[in-house]
């Protein structure tokens, strides 16, 4: 190629890859990455994967790059249908995902964070992680070992003509633009004394100052920074921020499997990707089933061993215990139901009490043959009786703090409401210096409740799966779409664990796990009140026995039949 046109071409190459990311991270063929299990090819380009290309357009959105109609991969993949959910993301400059293991994401943020310092002028820009050298791995090792670093090492991948860094120091790397990539540890002192353009967190639920660092960069973010935070599954500060627990995930908004967006209680949007949205890992086709097969094989119980369960299907507590359940996931096809208007049933309702911890009263229907189903449900926390006993009574309440709860749509239907019977117990203060039970507060709004048992684990557990659900088919318990927490807390169930040191000389404990258990509480007190009927004992069968004999002698017996034998 002539001199003169080489150059024209660089020139258009720079300055297609100033104007778009994608252009500069997947269109170009410039930017290659490094793979250390490939002993074949361990230079490549990012796959031109459409999960990969939504991710960037989330960064674009919330680092206001581009504006949310701008968002062409997102659109065309289907994530524009949910009303404002890319405009809040646009106005709130945060994009936190959870996500699998090995799905290229830090790939991609750094990617996006070096465009933004080539071609943004004076940009300050935070890759935080729980240690500095481990925040330093992914920006800079020092001058002579540039290639060690992720982002370092795409910037001396490029073409001379396209590589515009300064200088590259331990932890550090800055660029003609005036841009500065600074890798920094956990916690929030350094980032509150700056001023960042975009702070990145990864593998933020393995930093245990992750709060401090969020709350740090919220003055930035209201000022027009970004706050980017991914991790993989672990309980902790960012599980609670990402709200998982709060709602499900809507695994069916978009196009790609396993690439899901939802916004949680307090409004603000949040993003799943799993395994399954990358082509060449997605179960039931060719090259995704071999993958499956590899990763598994390395796990003793497969899929369902919690480690991988942890690490790839965002299990948070899955190495917490073994699961009460250990195949919810699969049962609740069988078990979960949509909504229906109860015309036969007799209804009922059960309370377990919360303020810090969230409140639950849940619906439940019976019906003539005995098939119990759960309706509906209330579950929050920081409510208070007051809010509580509308709700229970109908009303739809809305809290100062915006967040509002329909009504009962079964009030006053309930033949009873049954409630953990610690909520008899006086030991609410009042202003006239006497204690009331909650119980008693309750009954001030006009709701009563009758006193349920407590405990009861195993024996309820050992109902559920011997009784109600001993034939998925025809589960003698179902839970309507309407009860999402108690569906969700089903899984959650898991026993508590003793170390391997210890079950050495003791077996593991009988009891579970006492977290995530409200709507479970309320259900053991319903199933007590209503236990599995037991068989009556049948008589023997075979003739010209005792009892054979003494049945047919009965006269009380309608179906008596008659002697073939006379006395006398």
């Amino acid at each position: 190629m002539p001199r003169e046109l080489e150059m024209k071409y660089r020139m258009v190459v720079k300055e297609r890859c100033r104007r778009s990311a994608h252009y500069f991270i997947f269109d170009s063929k410039v930017l290659r990455t490094k793979d250390e299990h490939d002993a074949q090819n361990s230079m490549k380009n990012l796959p031109d994967s459409p999960y990969l290309r939504c991710i960037l357009d989330l960064l674009l959105v919330s680092g206001k790059i581009i504006r949310p109609e701008q968002a062409f991969y997102l659109i065309r993949h289907g994530y524009y249908q949910t009303p404002g959910l890319l405009n809040d993301l646009f106005e709130s400059g945060v994009c936190m995902a959870d996500k699998s293991r090995q799905i290229m994401a830090t790939w991609i943020i750094c990617s996006y964070i070096l465009w933004r310092a080539k071609f943004r002028d004076h940009q300050l820009l935070l890759v935080q992680s729980k240690k500095e050298e481990d925040a330093a791995s992914l920006v800079c090792m020092g001058q002579k070992d540039m290639d060690l670093s992720r982002i370092s090492f795409m910037e001396v991948g490029l073409p001379d003509w396209l590589q515009n860094h300064r200088n590259g120091t331990y932890a550090h790397i800055t660029f003609e633009s005036g841009s500065h990539i600074w890798a920094i540890p956990e916690g929030g002192n350094i980032v509150r004394s700056n001023t960042p353009s975009v702070l990145f967190s990864d593998e933020a639920a393995f930093q245990p100052e992750f709060g401090s660092a969020y709350a740090a960069a919220m003055p930035a973010i209201e000022g027009g920074g970004q706050f980017v935070a991914v991790s993989s599954p672990e309980l902790g500060e960012f599980q609670e921020l990402l709200a998982v627990d709060e709602e499900p995930i809507d695994e069916e908004l978009g196009m790609i499997e396993a690439f899901s967006m939802r916004r949680t209680p307090g409004g603000l949007p949040v993003f799943r990707v799993g395994y399954q949205s990358d082509p060449d890992k997605r179960p039931g086709t060719p090259k995704g089933d071999v993958w499956l097969k590899r990763v598994t094989s390395k796990y003793p119980k497969g899929l369902m061993d919690p480690r991988f369960r942890k690490e790839y299907c965002f299990d948070y507590g899955a190495m917490g215990g073994t699961r009460l359940f250990p195949l919810w996931d699969e049962w609740k096809r069988h078990i979960v139901i949509r909504p229906f208007v109860p015309v036969e049933y007799k209804l009922y309702g059960a309370y377990d009490h919360g303020w810090r911890n969230p409140a639950s009263y849940t619906v439940y229907g019976i019906d003539g043959d005995g098939i119990i189903v759960a309706l509906w449900e209330f579950y929050a926390s920081n409510v208070g009786v007051p809010n509580i006993a509308k709700i229970i009574l109908g009303e739809t309440v809305v809290l100062p703090d915006g967040r509002t709860f329909d009504g009962n749509p079964y009030a006053g239907k309930e033949s009873w409401r049954i409630a953990d019977p610690q909520l008899w117990a006086e030991d609410q203060p009042m202003s006239d210096g006497t204690n009331k039970s909650v119980a008693t507060l309750f009954r001030r709004y006009n709701v009563m409740f009758t006193k349920g048992e407590r405990g009861g684990d195993t024996m309820v557990a050992e109902w559920l799966h011997g009784h109600f659900w001993a034939d998925l088919e025809h589960p003698l318990l179902k839970i309507t779409t309407n009860c999402p927490k108690l569906i969700w807390e089903m899984g959650q169930q898991r026993f508590r664990q003793i170390s391997a040191k210890t079950a050495i000389n003791a077996d593991q404990p009988e009891a579970l796990i006492d977290k995530d258990n409200h709507s479970w509480d309320s259900l053991k007190m319903l199933l007590k009140k209503f236990p599995p009927r037991m068989r009556e004992a049948k008589l023997p069968r075979q003739p010209n026995t005792f009892n054979w004999w003494r049945k047919r002698s009965n006269p009380g017996r309608a179906s008596m039949a008659r002697n073939t034998f006379r006395i006398g």
